[in-house]
């Protein structure tokens, strides 16, 4: 099954990002991100009603686990406003036999990702509140740590210099770069994701500031909670920058995996940046983006530029069709 035409529809910055990565782990990759991605637009999509969600995720996550990986699934388009998501749920009979088809090694992995990432969504689902920080690190754990821990797998599995790693460390950092990447999507979402009613926010630190959720849908409240936000900001850039410990242990020729990891760090913290500047924190209506000329410039700064010739030719050869 060819994944890219899929992947392009629902995130074409993550397909663009997976055209750098070797050949050897890209179809891997894709497919681990389409059947995440197809769980998470189970969770949230409106296109399916409110309360059939959390039985669809369920029957997702019981098609992941059973031996047979069959998910008995016949979604039928309601038009083109949802075009790509409705090509996605309708991919899913067709995701799970491309995971049937894997090498067992990779299958084995898509499943243990696809099965921990997808309790995150079953605390959103259930009404889950983050009531402590406990809670939260578990929630960040399960919607992106897991993730760190399951591409350092991979490599593990495919190059042979990612085979002599420390059992744990290398895994703990890439938990740890996980966990950095989601809790920036945390800050920035912040007020969108309380318009929807969902707050990321320990409620006992807001407790002990005098404040509600909902205290928090006005922007006047920036002031009282300012001091809690920028403490998260900097716990996230600790975080983000276990990124630069973890390519540390790449070996100078793996350019394009050492990109994977650089240029979404060095944009988490740009992204910090402006949120923490930003008197316009809790407003809505904004939009907090790094600006195209910052992600173009990231990019080409996130390899030594000595080496950039390299990288060029090594990504289009890897990107030339196959004869």
């Amino acid at each position: 099954m060819n994944l890219r035409p899929l992947l392009k529809g629902v995130s074409r910055s993550f397909y663009l990002s997976l055209r750098f990565l070797p050949r050897r782990v890209r179809p891997t990759m894709e497919l681990a991100f389409l059947l995440c991605k197809a769980a998470d637009t189970l969770a949230d999509t409106k296109l399916l009603p409110g309360e059939k969600r959390l039985e669809i995720l369920n029957r997702f996550r019981e098609a992941i686990k059973s031996d047979s990986l069959t998910f008995d699934w016949q979604y039928k388009s309601h038009g083109a406003s949802f075009d790509h998501e409705e090509k996605l749920l309708e991919a899913l009979p067709k995701l799970f036999d491309a995971l049937r088809k894997c090498p067992p090694a990779d299958r084995a992995l898509i499943r243990s990702l696809v099965w921990e990432l997808t309790q995150g969504m079953q605390f959103d689902l259930s009404g889950g509140k983050v009531g402590t920080e406990k809670d939260l690190e578990q929630y960040i754990y399960f919607v992106a740590g897991c993730v760190g821990r399951f591409w350092t797998k991979v490599l593990k599995e495919h190059f042979s210099f990612a085979k002599r790693w420390d059992e744990g460390s290398q895994e703990n950092l890439g938990e740890r770069f996980g966990k950095g990447l989601q809790l920036v999507n945390i800050l920035r979402d912040l007020p969108r994701d309380l318009q929807q009613g969902r707050c990321y926010l320990p409620l006992d630190r807001l407790s002990a500031l005098k404040l509600s959720p909902q205290d928090l849908c006005r922007p006047a409240t920036l002031t009282i909670v300012r001091p809690y936000l920028r403490e998260l900001v900097s716990k996230t850039r600790v975080l983000l920058w276990c990124g630069s410990q973890y390519v540390k242990a790449f070996p100078w020729y793996a350019l394009r995996l050492k990109w994977s990891v650089l240029v979404p760090m060095r944009l988490g913290l740009a992204t910090l940046d402006l949120l923490e500047h930003s008197s316009d924190w809790l407003k809505s209506g904004v939009v907090y983006k790094v600006k195209r000329t910052t992600v173009y410039e990231t990019m080409l700064t996130s390899i030594p530029r000595a080496l950039l010739p390299i990288l060029l030719a090594v990504t289009l050869i890897g990107c030339a069709p196959k004869k």
